[in-house]
């Protein structure tokens, strides 16, 4: 509760009397989860040195009873106390473990909350391709979730990549899917980029539009929550289980196409004669 309110010195003082008892009493399972909060407490305050050595202590005991579920929520948070730092290696490889996991047991849901962070990481980098590639994935499973919310986030960050490319109707088209999201289908997004592609890529924005940074950074929760977890689900085989929509989209293939999920429409310079 006291961390639900932003009471941190409450927070902490309740954890370590919590820890302490779990010590006394040698339940060295359950200190993780205490660690791991005191974790978030650290983080929230962005007392970075704090926070890694929490999580790293609520990892070992994760690691010591082989509970690999809850490794996976350890290793995303250290992803992002790394990515705020800046330290990108360092977040790609604890986010390539946490979906690796995920991906493991299956929880789709918690795989899209990470493959929009490893987008936005990639977008950090102006790695323009994987951000596009990993932002496709946590769109496709945001929408097989029905989470309209999240789809928003990924959606503005889209946009924010094309924007950052010169690639202002495609920018637009995502600006205006946000605006629009109670009342625009899929149906209505596909019909307005037809429409751009038929007039040119350079009519519908240009260099007028508003520029923003990556750094806004908006992720469909605070910045610091870790993904929503669903119940624990069974382990199954890697790559097991998987269902609904897989995204063939790319923007590798060209420095101007838009990918949407069920869709491949392209934006070329040239296409239209524009």
């Amino acid at each position: 509760m006291a961390q639900e309110q932003r009471e941190w010195a409450t927070a902490v003082s309740h954890y370590n009397q919590a820890l302490a008892l779990k010590i006394e009493f040698n339940d060295r399972y359950s200190q993780a989860s205490t660690y791991h909060q005191l974790g978030r407490v650290a983080q929230e305050q962005r007392e970075w040195a704090t926070a890694v050595s929490h999580y790293n202590q609520a990892l070992a005991i994760y690691i010591d009873f082989n509970d690999r579920y809850e490794q996976a929520g350890t290793y995303h948070q250290l992803g992002r106390v790394a990515q705020e730092q800046r330290e990108w290696a360092t977040a790609v490889s604890h986010y390539n473990q946490a979906l690796a996991l995920f991906i493991e047991f299956n929880d789709r849901y918690s795989q899209a909350s990470t493959y929009h962070q490893l987008g936005m990481v990639a977008q950090e980098q102006r790695e323009w391709a994987t951000a596009v590639s990993h932002y496709n994935q946590a769109l496709a499973l945001f929408i097989e979730f029905n989470d309209r919310y999240s789809q928003a986030s990924t959606y503005h960050q889209l946009g924010m990549v094309a924007q950052e490319q010169g690639e202002w109707a495609t920018a637009m088209i995502f600006r205006r899917w946000l605006s629009t999201s109670n009342s625009m289908t899929a149906t209505g997004i596909y019909h307005q980029l037809g429409m751009v592609a038929a007039i040119g890529a350079g009519v519908a924005g240009g260099p007028g539009v508003h520029r923003q940074t990556s750094h806004s950074r908006p992720t469909g929760r605070h910045p610091l929550h870790p993904p929503r977890r669903s119940p624990r689900p069974s382990p199954t085989r890697v790559g097991a289980g998987r269902r609904g929509v897989t995204p063939s989209q790319r923007w590798a293939s060209s420095p101007r196409r838009l990918a949407l999920p069920g869709a491949s429409v392209g934006l070329i310079q040239g296409e239209t004669g524009g």
